[in-house]
């Protein structure tokens, strides 16, 4: 799975830095896999997130524990940005991250980079109650205000 990752990673528009095995705090890769099992895909709530140069828009999002979501990430700014941690990604699962030119399958997640004009679906399900952030970890992008609040009720 690391091969395809890689492999993904050099031919694709979009980056996503996944992880391996379930990282201290995150559910256990088990425990991730049969949430991922049980989920009916076909009732995944669509959301879009545009990536402006140096915001998200909207910039804060609210999701249910336990329900399938799909977040289609849009980059209409002129440079390259990203959707990194914060501590976003702590608070799901991920079933996957495509693109038009493919995808990674993989529950843990570190951070997305999008090319200008591209974009990405985020397919997952929140599973940790609280306030979590992300932003965009490109030099000086956070600083302008380019950074979010996700809220997993």
């Amino acid at each position: 799975m690391q091969r395809l990752a890689v492999l993904l990673l050099m031919l694709c528009p979009v980056w996503v830095s996944p992880v391996s095995g379930a990282p201290a705090g995150l559910i256990p890769e088990t425990e991730a896999a049969r949430i991922l099992e049980i989920v009916d895909w076909r009732k995944a709530e669509e959301v879009e997130i545009r990536l402006a140069d140096h915001r998200y828009t909207p910039d804060e999002l609210t999701f249910e524990s336990y329900r399938p979501y799909r977040i289609r990430m849009r980059n209409v700014g002129e440079t390259v940005h990203d959707m990194a941690g914060g501590d976003f990604f702590r608070g799901i699962v991920a079933q996957m991250v495509q693109s038009n030119t493919g995808r990674v399958v993989t529950p843990y997640i570190r951070s997305i980079y999008i090319r200008p004009g591209q974009e990405i679906e985020l397919w997952f399900v929140p599973v940790k109650a609280g306030e979590f952030s992300f932003f965009c970890s490109l030099p000086g992008h956070r600083e302008d205000g380019m950074e979010g609040l996700v809220t997993i009720r």
